[in-house]
């Protein structure tokens, strides 16, 4: 689901915004906040932010491709 550029990038950080995950998923913040609500993509809420663990974010990428 993501490519070799993504990958560095998810390498290096611990935590991703929606918008960030919807734009390294390529998948829209709509779909992304639905998964979030439905629970199906596990996140950390640090104040008003809503953030998605890098290892959250793998495993979801992965659950996602074993459906296929």
């Amino acid at each position: 689901m993501f490519e070799p550029a993504t990958t560095s990038v998810i390498s290096e950080k611990l935590l991703f915004s929606r918008k960030e995950v919807a734009h390294l998923t390529g998948l829209s913040l709509p779909f992304i906040d639905t998964l979030i609500r439905d629970g199906r993509l596990p996140v950390i809420r640090i104040g008003a932010r809503t953030l998605v663990a890098r290892e959250d974010l793998l495993r979801f990428s992965g659950a996602e491709r074993s459906k296929g």
